[in-house]
């Protein structure tokens, strides 16, 4: 029996193993996706190092060429604390081409940007723009972790000047992205971080089940390292900053840091019962404890020290606890812990990304991809293994504690030896059924939750019109259905409005279809920035044509807010390539109360009739009447 239980818990191990050098084989794959972003990076980068920190702009455009110095392939300067100034080109984009400029590094405190046009006679600059850490997530030009710049209507070559003021790694990787090609890597880059963010969620939900059921502490104690791990991770990325606390600069500048710490923390702990340490050494246990207690002190001093002086102090310790684990685990190993032995190569996985994500950050190494995808390769092959040795070790600590009742229950009633042998049989074979059920049962939670999120983003994708980026007509059909319920159940007024945008067929043949689609772009964000209550909701009906719905709005209030969008639209000038012109919008406009189900179908024909009556009598005009009476409405 203990020969079959031995050979058993090998086969589980290698199972852990082959798992692991699958994930390590897809994250090999990710890693070479990745590669292809370096096609769009700018290469021609010079900087300055401003140590005064009292150089404005308008200095060093006036500074000699050899008074910048190239950067170098990792785009890093390592730590510094003086104001570093980066100058770089951004060539002219092709006809119809729209742009972004990418910084691939969020954690920079302060981060300055002009654009200029002319690096010698034009004295103002294109565009300005003040982005970094310190500054609220809502102020960036475009929502996004990464610092993304609009390049649209900028039609020419341009020099751009970035400054640059952080405590941590001073870096700049650059990218020009055509907005199509951005958009497509975003997916590819959201898909990585929701299969990793997934796992580790799935990873601390299932040891927080464990927990609750088997009131073991080892798996709360896993619970906290993946959660505390996975904020690190996402604080890395910038997920942390626009999710999480998107208004608070003063937790973002500490984040890293603190939640690192809290990691390794609860990394000690862990370690300190998993091992059994006490079992081979006092003195090495009482080390670990000292451990904890030093990062839980890192800890709350990292909320008030320094971030410049705190970070090189973890990355110092990171190795130094991380090899400290690692160098346990194999002395353990050699005293015939088979445990220690798995536990060593799960740590080795850790040590060798946080090794290679720190000397990348030293600016000691330069890596082909960055150092955070590192660290996620890492992290997810480790907490993998951890979880899996967890799972043994609790399953082996109740087939010992099973064995010793076992054979308690044979000493006292030898005359009953057969029966409990086949009571022992049966635990044997319960035990590893219900490990084969929650190891199933915990795979089936991973892809539930993958196919939630994809179903999620495809829904969000499916609302929107590409082209204007308004709701479309599904969402529109939705929202009309839920707004006119709501209106009979509350007896408020409902006010709905059909806009066609006047002599839009001439508009393309003049124009061109690129013209036409501008036209329709300029328009949509018109009739957007109109609305002025959360609740109101433009949406892309079809074609040419938008509609309005207004909740809890009468006919005369539906009636101004559409008189002030058509008088606005008459002054807007449309810029398509060389071509400048205008456009009107005829509109039909009705309120009321839906008084059965379906009537919301009514209205809107109702609205459309009233919108050919506008462009009846001469378009670029508003016609509105109340919704009449059931029988009243034209078929």
């Amino acid at each position: 029996m203990p020969d079959k239980a031995a050979n058993s818990g090998v086969e589980r191990w290698n199972l852990g193993i082959i798992s692991a050098f699958l994930l390590v084989v897809i994250w090999g794959i990710v890693f070479l996706s990745l590669l292809d972003k370096q096609d769009q990076r700018i290469s021609d980068i010079v900087h300055y190092v401003d140590r005064a920190g009292q150089a404005s702009v308008a200095d060093l455009r006036r500074l000699d060429a050899i008074e910048w110095a190239p950067l170098g392939e990792d785009s890093s300067l390592g730590m510094m604390q003086p104001a570093v100034w980066f100058k770089f080109t951004i060539p002219a984009p092709r006809a119809n081409e729209n742009r972004l400029l990418e910084i691939d590094y969020p954690l920079l405190d302060s981060l300055e940007i002009w654009l200029f046009t002319d690096d010698v006679n034009n004295r103002s600059a294109v565009r300005q723009y003040q982005l970094g850490d310190t500054l609220p997530f809502a102020q960036r030009p475009i929502q996004h972790p990464l610092f993304l710049i609009p390049l649209e209507g900028i039609e020419d070559e341009v020099t751009a000047y970035v400054k640059v003021q952080t405590s941590g790694t001073v870096r700049l990787p650059v990218s020009v992205w055509e907005l199509n090609q951005y958009l497509e890597y975003s997916v590819l880059h959201a898909s990585i971080l929701v299969l990793f963010f997934g796992f580790m969620v799935a990873m601390a939900i299932s040891n927080l089940f464990f927990y609750v059921t088997t009131r073991s502490l080892s798996f709360l104690v896993y619970t906290g390292y993946v959660v505390c791990l996975g904020i690190t991770l996402a604080t890395l990325h910038g997920q942390a900053f626009q999710y999480f606390w998107p208004h608070s600069t003063w937790i973002q500048s500490r984040a890293v840091v603190v939640f690192a710490s809290i990691t390794l923390v609860f990394a000690v702990v862990f370690s300190y019962q998993t091992l059994d340490i006490r079992k081979y050494s006092r003195k090495l246990a009482k080390l670990l404890q000292i451990a904890a207690a030093t990062f839980g002190v890192f800890t709350f001093v990292s909320l008030f020290a320094p971030y410049a002086i705190m970070i090189k102090l973890f990355m110092a310790m990171l190795l130094l606890a991380v090899g400290s684990i690692l160098a346990c685990g194999m002395w353990l190993s050699f005293q015939g812990s088979q445990v220690a032995r798995y536990y060593t190569l799960a740590w080795s996985f850790l040590l060798l990304s946080a090794f290679s994500a720190t000397l990348d950050n030293l600016d000691i190494v330069s890596l082909p991809v960055s150092s955070h995808y590192i660290l996620i390769f890492g992290a997810s092959v480790e907490t993998m293994l951890l979880g899996l040795i967890l799972a043994m070790r609790y399953s082996q600590q109740r087939d010992s504690l099973s064995a010793a009742q076992t054979r308690a229950l044979e000493k006292e009633q030898e005359a009953t030896k057969v029966k409990d042998e086949l009571i022992e049989l049966q635990q044997k074979s319960q035990a590893e059924l219900e490990y084969n059920v929650e190891e199933r049962t915990l795979e089936l939670e991973i892809a539930l939750r993958e196919l939630s999120e994809v179903n999620q983003e495809l829904e969000k994708l499916s609302a929107l019109d590409q082209l204007t980026g308004l709701p479309n007509r599904r969402q529109f059909d939705k929202r009309l259905l839920a707004e006119s319920r709501r209106s009979r159940r509350e007896q408020t007024e409902l006010a709905i409005a059909m806009i066609d945008i006047d002599h839009f067929k001439r508009v393309n043949d003049q124009y061109g279809h690129i013209g036409g689609d501008r036209c329709l772009q300029v328009i949509s964000e018109a009739l957007s920035s109109a609305l002025k209550r959360p609740l109101d909701e433009v949406f892309r009906y079809g074609g040419e044509e938008f509609s309005f719905i207004l909740p809890n709005t009468d006919l005369d209030g539906a009636l101004a807010l559409l008189e002030e969008i058509r008088i606005n639209v008459e002054t807007i000038t449309i810029e398509s390539d060389e071509h400048r012109f205008t456009v009107t919008l005829s509109a039909g406009v009705t309120a009321g109360i839906p008084s059965f189900e379906g009537a919301e179908v009514d209205m809107i024909k109702f609205a459309d009739e009233l919108l050919y009556r506008a462009k009846e009598q001469g378009r670029n005009r508003v016609i509105c009447a109340p919704m009449p009476a059931e029988k009243e409405i034209l078929p």
